[in-house]
């Protein structure tokens, strides 16, 4: 049949962004900031991640400074996504386009569910 082209509005996949540039990474500290340092590639501080009420940073600390370093990789895939679900929406295969996105965005979830793991 004949196809209707859809448009979509996608966020932030272009434009100038006002985060800190990645990739992040963790550092241990001992500072007053907290006991888990997120760091930008040249040193910068970018989040500081505290223990547990009882001072406990293994427990969820480290997991929470990961989710915090994936950040700038979990934003360009987000708008990669968002691209490629914009693209499937104006072709005539939409099912077979959106699996592939699906598909892509379980495997960065796996991706990132491993380094927590």
């Amino acid at each position: 049949g004949q196809h209707t082209p859809r448009s979509a509005t996608v966020r932030g996949g272009n434009s100038a962004s006002a985060h800190t540039p990645g990739p992040w990474h963790i550092a241990r500290t001992e500072h007053k900031y907290g006991d888990l340092v997120v760091r930008a590639p040249r040193g910068e501080r970018v989040a500081a991640v505290m223990g547990d009420a009882n001072g406990d940073i293994e427990r969820n600390g480290m997991a929470n400074a990961r989710l915090i370093a994936d950040a700038p990789e979990l934003k360009s895939a987000l708008a990669e996504l968002a691209l490629e679900a914009t693209h499937c929406a104006n072709t005539d295969r939409v099912l077979e386009c959106l699996d592939n996105a699906i598909k892509r965005a379980n495997a960065l979830l796996a991706r990132i569910d491993q380094k927590e793991g």
